[in-house]
C-alpha cells in the first residue's frame, strides 16, 4: 500500500485537520494516511487539550488511517528537532512515499530553496548567527534575520510557525536523502495561533468553516466549569471529532498551571547544575529559574518571569517540561545520535490494520511497532530510554489531571481501532 505522512498534534482535530487529510490524499494519491501525532504535551510546552489516545480516536474517526505517536523527547523539542525525529519515524516505516504539510507560504519552491541554506549552514551564515546571538537575541529571531541576508524573504518566511516547521521537514529529508516526497499545502483559513473564533455560519457539505485549534481551545478553557454550546463548537470540528469532545469534555481542562506544585517541587530539590544537564536549560537559565520559582504563584507567571529577550515563551515552557521529567542534554544526544526510534501505535481503522499486516509481513519496516508495550520487542537501549520518557510524561499528566495512574498507564491503554 502507498502511503503518505501527515506531521501534527490533532489538539484537537478540526475542519483545517480534515482539509489537509483530504488534499493530502487527493495530491498524492495514496492508500492509507499515517499521522505521526505528538503525544500528552505538545511541541510549544504544553500540554494537549486531551490525553493521545483520546485524539488519536478523534483522527481515526475523522479518517486517518493509522496515529503513530512521535516519542515526547523529539514532540517537546525545538521544531529543528521536532521534525527531525517527525522524517526519522516516516522514514522507518519503509511505505511512506510521501510528507504532505500545511504552511503559510504554501510555495515548495520558496520553502526548499531556505531549507537548502539551513541545511548547508556554512561557515559564514554560522558566523553571522554568532553575531546576532551575541547581541542577546533569541535563537529563532537571529536564525530567521541571518536567512534573510543569504535568501530574500527569507526572513518573513520564518514567521509563519507552519512555514517553520515545512523548511525543518525539508531540512532533515536534505540531510537524510531521504526519498520521500514533500508537498506543501497552502493554510486555509485562521492563522495558527489566532485565539479568535470566525462568527457563526452554517455548516454545509460544500463549506467547511475554519478556525485554528488555538480559538477552539480557547474557547473551550473560557467555558470551565460551564455547559459549552456544542452546536457553536461542532461548526469548526468534523462531526466524528466534536462528538469524541463531547463525550470527554470534563477531561479538556488541564494546563501547564496544574503541573506547578510537581514544578516546584522539582525545581527546589534540584541542585544548580542538576537543572543546568536539563536539555532546554542553558547560559544560567537555571539560576534565573531558582530565583523566581519562589516569587511566581503559577507556572503562567513564572514563564512571564523568566521571559526575555533571549529566552521565548515556548523555549521556557518545554524547558519547564523537560524538568518535570528529567529530560537531560546527556541524555537526549544518546538518544538522538543511536538514531533511535519507533512506531508507537495510538490508532488505526480497518485500512490502518491492514498497512501495519503489510508493513510486518513485507519487512519495508526498519523501526520497531509498537502495539503493547508490555510485549512488543525494542532493538536497542537507546530505544528504552526513549520509551521511558513517553512513559513518565503520560504519568505526569494524569497525575496532575487527578487520574489514576495505573488505569491510565501506558503499560495497560491499547490503541483506539475501528471494529467492523
Amino acid at each position: 500500500m502507498k502511503a503518505v505522512g501527515i506531521i501534527a498534534e490533532y489538539n484537537p482535530f478540526h475542519n483545517g485537520h480534515q482539509y489537509h487529510l483530504r488534499e493530502s490524499m487527493r495530491l498524492t494519491g495514496a492508500d492509507a494516511s499515517v499521522a505521526v501525532m505528538s503525544g500528552n504535551f505538545v511541541q510549544r510546552g504544553e500540554p494537549a487539550c486531551l490525553e493521545k489516545w483520546v485524539r488519536a480516536e478523534m483522527a481515526v474517526k475523522s479518517g486517518v488511517d493509522l496515529v503513530l505517536e512521535l516519542p515526547f523527547v523529539y514532540a517537546v523539542n525545538s521544531a529543528e528537532f521536532f521534525a527531525k525525529g517527525a522524517i526519522r519515524l516516516l522514514e522507518g516505516l519503509g511505505c511512506v512515499e510521501a510528507v504532505c504539510f500545511g504552511s503559510e507560504e504554501g510555495n515548495l519552491d520558496q520553502l526548499s530553496a531556505a531549507a537548502a541554506i539551513l541545511a548547508e549552514e556554512n561557515g559564514e551564515f554560522r558566523t553571522e548567527l554568532k553575531k546576532k546571538l551575541d547581541t542577546g537575541m533569541s535563537y529563532p529571531k537571529a536564525r530567521s534575520a541571518v536567512l534573510s541576508q543569504f535568501f530574500p524573504n527569507g526572513g518573513s518566511l520564518l514567521k509563519g510557525p507552519n512555514n517553520i516547521l515545512a523548511v525543518e521537514y525539508l531540512k532533515q529529508l536534505l540531510l537524510t536523502n531521504s526519498a520521500i516526497q514533500a508537498v506543501a499545502i497552502k493554510r486555509e483559513g485562521a492563522e495558527y495561533l489566532s485565539k479568535t473564533l470566525p462568527e457563526r455560519m452554517k455548516k454545509t457539505d460544500s463549506f467547511m468553516q475554519f478556525a485554528s485549534a488555538s480559538a477552539i481551545r480557547a474557547v473551550i478553557h473560557e467555558k470551565r466549569g460551564e455547559n459549552p454550546d456544542f452546536q457553536w463548537i461542532y461548526q469548526f470540528l468534523p462531526s466524528q471529532s466534536a462528538d469524541v469532545l463531547k463525550r470527554f469534555y470534563d477531561d479538556v481542562y488541564i494546563n501547564l498551571n496544574d503541573f506547578y506544585p510537581l514544578l516546584v517541587y522539582a525545581v527546589l530539590s534540584s541542585e544548580p547544575a542538576e537543572l543546568a544537564a536539563i536539555l532546554s536549560v542553558g547560559e544560567g537559565l537555571e539560576n534565573r529559574l531558582l530565583e523566581k520559582i519562589r516569587i511566581a504563584d503559577s507556572a503562567e507567571e513564572l514563564v512571564a518571569l523568566v521571559l526575555s529577550k533571549r529566552y521565548t515563551q515556548t523555549r521556557i515552557q518545554r524547558m519547564l517540561i523537560q524538568i518535570l521529567t528529567g529530560l537531560t542534554r546527556e541524555a537526549f544526544q544518546k538518544i538522538d545520535k543511536n538514531n533511535a526510534m519507533y512506531g508507537r501505535v495510538l490508532g488505526f481503522s480497518q485500512r490502518g490494520a491492514r498497512l501495519l499486516k503489510e508493513m510486518k509481513k513485507s519487512g519495508c519496516c526498519r523501526i520497531p511497532l509498537l502495539t503493547n508495550v508490555n510485549r512488543d520487542r525494542l532493538f536497542s537501549p537507546e530505544e528504552e530510554l526513549l520509551l521511558s520518557y513517553d512513559v513518565k510524561a503520560s504519568d505526569l499528566y494524569h497525575l496532575a489531571g487527578g487520574k489514576n495512574l495505573y488505569h491510565f498507564s501506558d503499560f495497560v491503554r491499547t490503541p483506539y481501532c475501528v471494529t467492523l
